[in-house]
């Protein structure tokens, strides 16, 4: 595969004579490069005339742009920086009074403000200089790191400590894959950059390779449609989820989708809307990229050449490759099957086969049987306890435009009973939901990952 000869490691990006060149847009705005570079110098002053003493900053922002200044700056200052990946993490992670808070949303200044750290607006940083900096070096150490969060999906969001090695590695590897294809197109994101997937597709790779990006986050999926012509598609399975019905008069380039599991009804539906297959990345804040697979082309994972794989007595996915620390070990806790030639299956996760009444469960099983029924769109579960504190299966259910019209013919008891009598006569199943509760959407985060400690509060017994 022919690499891009323009690309540059990211720890030396300024270093580049591109400068009139786009680097982001913002609707019908745009920044150049050497907008990105004068903002990133006005900054590292910023960072040395008032914030001298404080080593360690706290970061959170809606616009990409401004995110990636601030972080490139904080980094050639030799300052450490943690990226937070939701409004509700900040209170359970800022514990340290000396660290500071720098973001672009008010509201977020005025509440942490005086609660918990000092907290500065990225506006009023660049505001306040009148000249930029003179720092002799506008690169830094590739053995220089930073913070992420994980998603946090299953509980309290885990700091991960990411080095630039591991950054220009995963960048090299996604360019051989998809350099050729990529060519210079525009990347149109909808996942945040205060993930590792989006921060890593939608800013890291295209500055390594000069390609622009969006610096907003959109909301809704049809915004993201209307203005895929020409672009390399960012996006994840909760909004792909929801493009039913929107016609794509133009083709994007290419289209991902990370962050949670593409079920299949929703990938064929995507690959119609935009005529184009849909490509899955497999990985995670730990480990970063792992493998890949093309949606109309096969359902089998094919690894990344850089990794290295084993699996354990459990079946559980072990890797090990440039991407993770010094390269060691990591067990993803993923149950897999090896299928040979650098493919696998994919079949759950280890904390999701759970011992039920002395039976081994697999939620995922019990899920994807229900997703398959023509009256439901999307579902998940969770293990709850009951009135006597004895656990049981709950599901939540969205339903599809079939069940939909079920429902305004019929009580949802009757609903209820039809899926199990459906279910049981097609399927062997030890175990079923004791509660259920229909809802309008799925409870996802920014990045697409399902928020289980929300689950209680939505559900009903019937």
């Amino acid at each position: 595969m022919q690499i891009n000869r323009n690309m540059i490691t990211f720890n030396k990006i300024l270093k580049n004579n591109i400068d009139d060149k786009i680097f982001s847009y913002l609707l019908n705005n745009v920044k150049t490069w050497k907008d990105f570079k004068t903002d990133v110098k006005k900054m590292i002053f910023s960072l040395e005339k008032d914030f001298k003493a404080i080593n360690t900053f706290y970061v959170y922002f809606q616009n990409s742009y401004q995110f990636i200044v601030t972080f490139y700056a904080l980094a050639v200052s030799n300052k450490i920086c943690i990226i937070i990946n939701e409004p509700s993490s900040i209170s359970q992670i800022l514990t340290i009074r000396n660290y500071c808070l720098l973001t672009d949303i008010s509201s977020i200044k005025n509440k942490y403000q005086t609660q918990l750290c000092n907290t500065y607006l990225f506006q009023d940083c660049l505001s306040s200089v009148r000249e930029t900096s003179n720092h002799r070096y506008l690169s830094f150490s590739n053995n220089k790191f930073f913070y992420i969060c994980t998603s946090g999906s299953s509980g309290q969001p885990k700091l991960i400590k990411k080095y630039f090695y591991q950054v220009n590695h995963e960048i090299l590897a996604i360019e051989k894959k998809w350099g050729e294809q990529a060519k210079q197109y525009d990347i149109l994101s909808n996942v945040s950059h205060q993930h590792l997937y989006g921060l890593t597709f939608k800013i890291f790779w295209p500055m390594c390779t000069f390609r622009s990006f969006n610096e907003e986050i959109f909301m809704y999926p049809e915004d993201l449609v209307n203005r895929c012509a020409q672009k390399i598609i960012i996006s994840s399975p909760a909004t792909l989820s929801r493009l039913e019905g929107m016609p794509c008069l133009i083709s994007p380039k290419l289209v991902f989708s990370s962050g949670g599991k593409l079920n299949e009804q929703d990938a064929m539906k995507s690959c119609k809307i935009f005529n184009k297959n849909i490509t899955e990345i497999y990985g995670s804040t730990e480990t970063g990229i792992i493998a890949s697979r093309t949606i109309n082309i096969s359902t089998n994972w094919v690894f990344f050449p850089e990794i290295n794989y084993v699996v354990d007595e459990q079946s559980c996915l072990n890797v090990s490759s440039p991407f993770t620390k010094n390269e060691q070990w990591i067990n993803t806790q993923d149950i897999v099957s090896l299928l040979g030639q650098n493919q696998f299956i994919l079949k759950g996760r280890l904390d999701r086969i759970i011992k039920l009444e002395e039976k081994r469960i697999s939620l995922e099983q019990i899920e994807n049987i229900y997703n398959s029924h023509e009256l439901i769109q999307e579902t998940t579960t969770i293990v709850i306890k009951n009135h006597v504190d004895k656990d049981i299966i709950a599901m939540l259910i969205v339903l599809s435009a079939k069940g939909k019209a079920f429902l305004k013919e019929n009580t949802r008891r009757q609903l209820y009973i039809k899926l199990k009598q459906d279910i049981l006569r097609k399927n062997i199943l030890t175990s079923l939901p004791k509660r259920y509760k229909i809802v309008d959407n799925l409870p996802y985060n920014s990045q697409g990952k399902l928020i289980k400690k929300i689950f209680c509060k939505f559900l009903i017994r019937i």
